[in-house]
Formats: C-alpha cells, structure tokens, sequence
C-alpha cells in the first residue's frame, strides 16, 4: 500500500512540455483531491482510493470534511467517499480474490466536529469494482463484525503465501514519537488461530523504533526442478499443472525408465511422474466443454531400444476433471486402439469449438526436419464427426511448407478463424465451408517454423465485434532451401489487426510495429484487456538445428 508522509502536494499536477514560445518546462495543475491522500491505492486501471485522517479537510460529503475518496485517472476528478472510522497511519493490501483490506488507524481524533469512530481496530473492505467512476463502489466498515483482535496503530502488512492478509505489530495508543505501547503480535485477515494474536518476541525486543515494520513474503526455499521439460503444460487444476515432454530419457524416472509426463504441484513445488504409453513430442489439444482434458497428436517413436514408447501421431489422450490436490488417481487414459485419430499427425492446430468438442486442424505426417513437406491437409474432430472421416481443406493444401501448428479461433457466431502460412480463412464448421480473409500484409509468415503469435482481442459488449492481433513472424521466403536461412535473419516487428466484419475484412489488415521483431513469441490477454507480448527471438526461426549458423540446436538468436 503507498504511504505518502503528510502528502507532496495537495495539488495533482503534470509537467508540460513547452510549446515553441516557452523557454521550458513548467508544472500545469489539473485538480485538487480534497484531501491529504496519506494513503494512496490503486483499485483499477482508472480509480485510485485515497485515505486521510480526518481533520476536516475541503472536500464535503454529508456535511462534514471527507477523508476517503476516489480519484479518477482518466478525468482527475474526485468523489468522496463516506468512512465511518479514523484511517489516519492505517495499513492494509489485496488479498489473492482482489479484494482491498485496510486495517487499523488511530482513535477519534475530532469527535465535536467529525462524525468518526476509533479505527485502531477497524477491518475495511472494498471488492473489486470495475466502475471506470467508482459508481457503486464502497469501503465496506462493520465494527461489530468487522474488528481486529486488538487495536493497532501504524501496523505493517502484507499478503502472504495462502492470499491471506498478516498484520504486524503497531502501537495500541497515541504516542508523540516514539512506540511505548507496543502490539508485540501478529494476526490475520481473514482469521487465523480463532482470531487470537500470535506474540513475537522480535517485534517485543524492538521497540521504540518499529512502527510500521516491513514485511516481505519469500519463497519457500525449494528450488525443486520438475524432472522433464515440459515443451506442453495444461493447467488442470487450482494446484496441478499437467506437463508433457518428448521422450528424450529425463532424469525423472517412472517403472525404471525416463519419464516425459508429470503433475506439477504449484502449492508444493513438487513433481510426480505419470505413466504414459505415447510419444507426446509437439501434440496438441484442448479441453472439452465438460472439462475433460484432450491430447491429440505427436510424434513417432524415437528410441526404441531405451525407452518403451508408442507412436503417438495417431493418439488420443484424455485426463477427465480431478480434483485431488496431490494427482493422486488421476490418470491420462490411452488406448491405442479405440481412441485414435483418423490420420496420423504431429504439430497440428487445435480448438473448442462451438458445440463443446474439440477441432484439430493439419500438421504432418511424417519427420521433417524443418519445412511441412508431408502435411496433413485436413480436419477431424473430437468426439469424431462425419464417421470419423477427416475433413479436406483447400486452405491447408495451398499454405505448405510453413503451416505447422495452424492458429485457429472460435468466433461468436460458431464459424472459426484460421489462420496459417501468410494467409487466412473463415471456416463454418456446419457447412464445410472456408471463405478466404485478406492475407497477413508484407508476405509476413507467422506459423511454424516462421513462428510469429496471435490472440483474438477480448470480446467488448454490445455487439461483442471480434478482432483478430497476428504479431511477428518472418519475412522471409518459405521457398528458399533451410540452408540459406540464417539464425541471425531479422524477425518481423510487424502487427497486424483484422476486424471481422464485413466492413472491416474490406477494410482490411491495419499495420503497427513493435519494437523489436519477434519470433516464437508469446501473447497473453491481461486482466484489464491489455495483450502482453513476452519472449521470443529477435532473429531466426523455429525447429532444431535446420538453418544456418544455428546456436548450439537452436535456429533461433538474440532473446527478446
């Protein structure tokens, strides 16, 4: 939580850069907040709560001085807010739900003329609140229900590994400087030990200097390595993470050979091998709409004199919902006879469609050391349409030989967005029909081995319009030979956003760049909508070694 020491300014101000008659900079003042923020905290991406003490500052509400209020950062106004207890040398932080807790204060300070209540023991809530003006938004005070064990004065706080709240030491009453009545204890939000404080000998061989102690949560110590390297990891559950590798004889060992599937526990950091039958090298997959967790794909087998794995281009695999924290009986179920895939294939596409199943999209047949020289130029699906029989698809028969992992997006209205190669369609899944989109613009090629990224924008009410972000990739010619590719080729910084809709595909593709070009790289949707673009290369390709002047087994150089 910020602190501000009897506050910089009352005045919120920007410096301004000078306009060609100035001769520099000078300080522009937007608003005033009303009051002293003492403490300031960001609650969303436009709102900001401001607690003081109350001391009858400028800003009214209910006829009296205001010492909470929202700030707005897109409109530099305020709203006051009504508080009941004095906040003044409070402190508090987010639990791990966003929910915002303000704990302790100091007791009545002005009880003539400002209607507040001792907050030495005061619990505040605010949940989060999305309202871009704090409409509706409330610091939630109950002195009954709400209440610290005991009172405390300058506290120190912070969010600990369970999402809890701890909160540290203090004073109980007012003292001028130094901490004479000291809360040598600990508690915690929501409640921990039936309320009760715990003592701690540290803060009672501390004071008079120990107000406001700093707290800093770490991490538990077990820097624990999951055994194999998860090239796929699905997060199955609040605690497990299901990883799967290829077979390649990892140090982490199952029946007396190299695993290359686990469990990973986030809460304990700790692995536990499964037994799979199946090479799972570069699959796919997604999950079902009743949670049922599908692996399709991989690749053949590799060592087949040390380790005792089966084709997996033709695989199923199926991991149903488990809730057992440890994995314990939780289980990848194979059958390599009655859960098998029409064609064989590794690196396909996939998806969730819109009647809850899954779509799996290309990939290849058989090893290839770099291009898509033996793809699969068709769709199946999960649980199997049309008897099992795959799907032709002109759009992957015409996009080789850079169309390996096809990215593909569920659309509002059923249909699906694909894209692969430097070219995109419109599939209806319904009809078996693909209508062909504008393609990426300035021959930038974005799928494997010409790895670029792309999401489809967060869906926005009313009308949920959807939009489509492709960033990265190369430029580079998928005619020429791997060999006179280079590891140090320059990725493509290039953005492309398509809107789809009839008047945005005629619009077509609208360009922006990066700042550095990037390959294999990663997009993330964030919380308040935002796309983070993390990783990759900034120059090179993906696959093994194909290229010129690879780096070590690498194709790929310079991390950005």
């Amino acid at each position: 939580m910020l602190r501000f020491p009897l506050l910089l300014a009352i005045k919120l101000a920007i410096l301004a850069a000078p306009s060609s008659s100035q001769a520099g900079w000078h300080f522009v003042q937007n608003a005033t907040t009303g009051i002293v923020p003492l403490e300031a905290i960001v609650v969303s991406p436009t709102l900001v709560l401001l607690f003081d003490r109350v001391e009858n500052d400028p800003l009214q509400i209910n006829g009296a001085g205001a010492w909470g209020a929202f700030w707005n950062l897109d409109t530099n106004t305020e709203t006051p807010i009504s508080l009941i207890s004095n906040t003044f040398c409070a402190s508090g932080g987010f639990l791990s739900n966003g929910t915002m807790v303000s704990v302790g204060g100091n007791d009545v300070e002005n009880p003539e003329t400002e209607p507040d209540t001792d907050g030495r023991m005061m619990i505040r809530l605010l949940e989060p609140c999305n309202d871009a003006d704090g409409v509706g938004c409330r610091v939630i005070e109950d002195p009954v229900r709400l209440r610290l064990a005991v009172t405390r004065w300058y506290p120190g706080s912070l969010r600990i590994f369970d999402g809890s709240l701890m909160i540290i030491g203090g004073m109980h009453d007012l003292t001028l400087f130094y901490n004479t009545d000291p809360v040598n204890s600990y508690e915690f939000f929501p409640p921990k030990d039936n309320g009760q404080p715990r003592p701690s000998a540290f803060l009672q061989r501390t004071p008079r200097v120990n107000l406001f102690p700093r707290a800093f949560a770490l991490p538990d110590g077990k820097n624990a390595t999951t055994g194999i390297v998860p090239l796929e990891a699905i997060v199955v559950s609040p605690t497990l993470v299901l990883l799967f590798d290829r077979v390649e004889n990892d140090p982490l060992q199952i029946n007396g050979a190299g695993a290359w599937g686990a469990f990973w526990n986030l809460d304990t950091n700790t692995e536990t091998p499964i037994s799979l039958i199946s090479n799972t090298f570069c699959a796919s997959g997604g999950f079902l709409s009743n949670g049922t967790m599908v692996s399709v794909g991989g690749t053949d087998v590799e060592n087949p004199e040390t380790e005792p794995d089966t084709d997996g281009r033709m695989m199923i695999r199926l991991l149903e919902p488990c809730n057992d924290a440890e994995g314990v009986g939780c289980r990848v179920i194979e059958d390599p006879v009655r859960l098998r895939l029409a064609e064989t294939r590794w690196y396909p596409g996939s998806l969730r469609i819109f009647d809850g199943s899954l779509m799996i999209i290309g990939g290849m047949h058989e090893l290839t050391l770099f291009y898509n020289t033996d793809p699969v130029n068709s769709y199946e699906f999960f649980p199997p349409k049309d008897n099992g029989q795959p799907r032709p698809s002109a759009f992957l028969q015409r996009t080789p030989r850079v169309n390996l992992f096809p990215r593909a997006f569920a659309l509002p209205d059923g249909k699906v967005f694909m894209i692969a190669n430097n070219q995109t369609i419109i599939y209806d899944v319904e009809t078996d029909t693909e209508t062909r989109m504008p393609d990426i613009p300035n021959g930038v090629r974005v799928t494997n081995p010409f790895d670029g990224t792309a999401t489809l924008l967060p869906l926005r009410p009313p009308h949920y319009v959807p939009e489509v972000l492709v960033c990265g990739g190369s430029n580079s010619s998928d005619t020429l030979p791997p060999e006179q590719l280079d590891s140090q080729d320059p990725a493509s910084d290039q953005c492309s956003r398509l809107v789809l809709t009839a008047q945005g595909i005629q619009r077509g593709w609208v360009v922006e760049h990066m700042p550095v070009g990037r390959m294999m790289s990663e997009m993330l949707l964030m919380p308040d909508g935002m796309v983070l673009i993390i990783s990759g290369g900034a120059t090179g390709y993906a696959a093994v070694a194909g290229v010129a002047n690879a780096v070590g087994n690498s194709n790929c150089d310079h991390p950005a």
